[in-house]
């Protein structure tokens, strides 16, 4: 069980969350509810995980030569191929069940799929590709989720959340780079640190802007948003410390599950967030 568990990359499903975002951020809390919303989270676990699984396949050989990624089930030949191949097959089956019964929606989790094809096949090779499909694919949640419960997305949330992915993914690649350190040259793991050190300080600056953007507040509600930005600072400063200080691994889903103290500051900020927008919410 816990062989097929790492295959469909169970702890990654976390990510997924990010399609109940556009619903916490509206305030409404009767959108957060929505079956439909949830069974929209399940269609993207049952999809990112087909991913996962595909993307294993294809690079199984390649998995076997690296230090960390040679445990993987398929690389490891823990899971038999055709076995593999089963789960996949079930779990695309169940993705198409579900967004059948998710018309708005729907679009957003085929394009997702056709994304992550297009990035396995071929982008992936690429690294300004291989970051943005990251990002579009987080992207793609927020707009599915925004599109199920009929909530536009801002442009706010949109940029925030792309400038967010993409730094996570250049501090997922640094590592990698660090992992090959024998065949990666240092001025090449040098332009990951910096690339993610510059974007999280524009994902910071994006979010301090949309706190204080005069829509937000009026859309909100409250102009004591800006409060926040504090827990994601410290956010933001406590991962940098620990994949450049403390050399963890630069995979936020491992840190994430991992780090206590990342963990309540992830807590603390959606609580002042929800306790801003809902407790106006309620005086209103």
């Amino acid at each position: 069980m816990h062989t097929l568990w790492t295959l469909i990359r169970g702890r990654h499903w976390i990510k997924n969350a990010f399609v109940l975002s556009p619903a916490f951020f509206a305030a409404r809390w009767s959108a957060v509810t929505d079956l439909g919303l949830w069974l929209l989270v399940l269609a993207f676990c049952s999809a990112a995980s087909s991913v996962y699984i595909f993307n294993d396949w294809m690079d199984r050989e390649a998995d076997r030569q690296h230090p960390r990624k040679r445990y993987r089930p398929l690389a490891s030949g823990a899971v038999a191929p055709r076995r593999a191949a089963l789960v996949l097959g079930f779990l695309l089956f169940l993705t198409a069940v579900l967004a059948y019964q998710l018309p708005r929606s729907a679009p957003y989790l085929g394009a997702y799929l056709l994304l992550n094809l297009a990035y396995s096949l071929q982008l992936t090779h690429w690294p300004l590709f291989d970051v943005s499909c990251i990002a579009l694919g987080f992207l793609l949640r927020i707009l599915a989720g925004g599109a199920e419960v009929d909530i536009p997305i801002s442009n706010w949330m949109i940029t925030v959340v792309f400038l967010l992915s993409v730094s996570l993914a250049w501090a997922k690649r640094r590592n990698d780079a660090l992992l090959r350190s024998s065949t990666e040259s240092p001025a090449g793991v040098w332009r990951y640190t910096v690339a993610t050190g510059i974007g999280f300080g524009l994902t910071l600056l994006a979010y301090l802007l949309y706190c204080i953007d005069p829509a937000t507040v009026a859309r909100l509600g409250s102009d004591r948003i800006y409060y926040t930005a504090f827990f994601v600072f410290l956010g933001l400063v406590r991962y940098l410390q620990l994949i450049f200080v403390d050399a963890h691994s630069g995979d936020p889903t491992v840190i994430l599950w991992k780090d206590r103290f990342l963990q309540l500051v992830l807590l603390a900020w959606m609580l002042a967030f929800a306790s801003l927008i809902y407790g106006n919410a309620r005086t209103q």
